[in-house]
Parts: structure tokens; C-alpha cells; sequence
């Protein structure tokens, strides 16, 4: 996913437009997002690397929507605030938990659709080859890039 915002994206409490592009890979049952910051703006991503560099930034837990509001009543209770928020079909709020964890923790809302996308990332792995299309488009196909 491309130069991605989502709905209602804030980073510290301020509205944000800062585009980031996605991309999903899984490690046996681990599944991995990478992240790249092309665009200018301040982000929970640029908190902790700066342009060049990166690294580890978070985990993420899916939170059932029945539970969404206790889940992040209890990270507010501990003392954190959300870092960043926004939609994408659910709500995910990002916690900076760097001073006890060394990283960030993300909520991101899990539904039936959100988990539909997540098998698939899995069921793509779990069927690739280990070569062909090794970047493919939301949609399946496969992602065609020029020589830089």
C-alpha cells in the first residue's frame, strides 16, 4: 500500500497528512509490517529513525471492537497517550511505550474483514514459492518495478 493516510490520521493530537507506504510479509506464524516514510512530516516513524534509517518500531495486538474501549482505557490508565490514531475499516491507535519497551504498541480493531485480510497475508505466504512475485499489489497481482 502506497502513499497511505488513512481516515482521521493524528500524530501527538494534531491532525496529520504525513503519507506512509505499508507492505505485509509473515515469518511462520509472525506476520511483518514494513514501513517506509518517503514524505515529509512529523510521524511516530520519524520519532524514532530519521530519514535513511531504520529499525524494530512496534508491535501490534487486534483487539475484537466489543473490547476496543477497555483495551485503550487500560494503556491510558498505565500512563501512556495515544502517540497517533487513525481508520482504516477499524480503529488503530499507536501507545509510545519506547522508556519501558523500547518500542511503540499499536491497537488496530480486528473484525471479520480485518482478519480476512490478515489470512490472506498468511495463505500467500504459506503458498509462495520463495521467488515468484515476491512484491505483489493488494489485489494479488504482481507488482512490476523498474531498474533504479
Amino acid at each position: 500500500m502506497r502513499d497511505f493516510v488513512g481516515s482521521d490520521l493524528t500524530y501527538r493530537g494534531v491532525p496529520s497528512v504525513t503519507k506512509v507506504s505499508y507492505a505485509f510479509g509473515q515469518c511462520g506464524p509472525v506476520q511483518i509490517q514494513l514501513i517506509a516514510q518517503d514524505h515529509p512530516g512529523a510521524s511516530i516513524y520519524r520519532d524514532m529513525y530519521a530519514p535513511g534509517e531504520g529499525g524494530f518500531h512496534h508491535v501490534c495486538a487486534l483487539v475484537p471492537m466489543p473490547g476496543w474501549d477497555a483495551q485503550v482505557g487500560r494503556f491510558a490508565e498505565a500512563g501512556y497517550s495515544p502517540a497517533a490514531s487513525l481508520t482504516t475499516t477499524v480503529p488503530a491507535v499507536y501507545f509510545d511505550c519506547r522508556d519501558d519497551l523500547g518500542h511503540f504498541v499499536e491497537l488496530y480493531g480486528s473484525t471479520e474483514r480485518t482478519e480476512g485480510f490478515f489470512a490472506s497475508v498468511r495463505a500467500t505466504h504459506e503458498t509462495w514459492d520463495g521467488v515468484t512475485d515476491p512484491v505483489r499489489s493488494r489485489d494479488g497481482t504482481a507488482e512490476v518495478r523498474s531498474a533504479p
